[in-house]
């Protein structure tokens, strides 16, 4: 039996060291039953071969689950469950159960504190949501469901809600706000002081950029998303690497204004911010690009805009910047158009360069991983 069993799952595609950890964590070994548990999880949340690998490798104890009987606490009885209580679609139920796999294995019949009924409750009463924002929240996050909302411990729920209500000065309304976004941040630690806690990486902007308390206050307040964001390596996407990027740009004290004013700074891709900033330059438009909607205007969608603008003399350079339904009314093309006629390419850049030099007198080039993040070679 071991050996049948061994054969199927690593014809069905799992590794060796995974066939150990699935003969570690589930002591059936009845290859026809597992056969048939995989193909029954395949037919219920409708996934591929690929999808049940990753499926019982994340959480290999389901394939000692009851499966497709008809009790309430079957995987079936389940899912069944889960799609009445928040109003699930099929694609929803396989997102949720493939990015959560322990979520089979909770209790959904009580109505106990515990229970995934009481835990849906908690979450309502402590973040004062409707039914209807719960139910986006787990969709997001479903991991929100292994949490415990019970007791008043630093690490769980309770805990969490008012250390983020201390720390960011939130009323009620405005932390259920706050969750209703951003989920994930009930799984952040707030209490240890490492890199990666919401400690660390408060006190790591507040050391990059000179910040006092309550300029970090409402920099988080403004864009909770900066606690995403890795603030302690030297990769080219954390917040130390873009920092010293546009430091080649502009002074560290307008860098810090924009910053606290801005927190989007820190959201936009690192390798585009140049061509972005030159773009801007040459537009002459630098205050409306040191907002979060210039900030995040793709400099492909610049670069074409200001090609047509410039095509037509027509003076509405201040256009770049606006949003595509004010564009279009106003200029009567799309940007999609726009970038199919002036693409961004390798005599593009160079154009863009060489305008930001007669614009400004600073000699300005774009690095090979700049250039390879616009697709280009030299």
């Amino acid at each position: 039996m071991h050996e049948q069993l061994k054969e199927f799952l690593l014809n069905f595609g799992f590794g060796k060291n995974d066939v150990a950890k699935i003969f570690e964590k589930v002591k059936v070994r009845d290859v026809n039953i597992i056969k048939a548990k995989i193909e029954n999880y395949k037919v219920l949340l409708k996934l591929s071969d690929s999808d049940v690998r990753k499926l019982i490798m994340d959480f290999p104890t389901l394939l000692s689950f009851d499966v497709v009987s008809k009790s309430e606490t079957s995987v079936k009885g389940k899912l069944k469950a889960y799609k009445e209580m928040l109003q699930l679609s099929d694609s929803e139920i396989k997102k949720i159960s493939l990015t959560f796999p322990p979520l089979l294995s909770f209790d959904v019949v009580s109505e106990s504190e515990t229970s995934v009924k009481g835990k849906i409750k908690a979450y309502k009463e402590l973040l004062q949501l409707s039914d209807k924002e719960i139910r986006k929240m787990i969709v997001s996050y479903p991991a929100l469901l292994g949490y415990d909302t019970v007791s008043e411990s630093e690490t769980s729920v309770k805990g969490k809600i008012k250390a983020y209500k201390e720390l960011l000065q939130l009323n009620d309304r405005k932390i259920g706000s706050l969750f209703a976004t951003f989920p994930s941040l009930l799984g952040y630690d707030m209490i240890s002081e490492s890199e990666t806690s919401v400690k660390g990486k408060i006190k790591a902007y507040k050391e990059l950029l000179q910040l006092s308390d309550d300029e970090i206050t409402k920099m988080i307040r403004h864009m909770p998303a900066l606690l995403f964001l890795d603030t302690s390596s030297e990769k080219i996407s954390s917040v130390k690497t873009k920092i010293a990027k546009i430091q080649q740009m502009i002074p560290f004290d307008r860098l810090r204004e924009v910053a606290i004013k801005t927190p989007a700074i820190f959201i936009a891709p690192a390798q585009t911010f140049k061509i972005r900033f030159m773009l801007a330059s040459i537009v002459d438009r630098m205050p409306s690009f040191f907002n979060s909607n210039g900030l995040m205007t793709s400099e492909k969608k610049v670069w074409a805009r200001l090609c047509h603008i410039q095509s037509t003399n027509c003076e509405a350079k201040s256009y770049v910047y606006q949003g595509e339904k004010f564009f279009v009314n106003h200029l009567g093309v799309s940007s999609e158009e726009l970038m199919k006629k002036y693409p961004l390419d390798e005599k593009a850049v160079k154009k863009i360069e060489k305008a930001y030099f007669e614009k400004t007198g600073k000699s300005m080039a774009l690095d090979k991983n700049e250039r390879a993040k616009l697709g280009l070679e030299r």
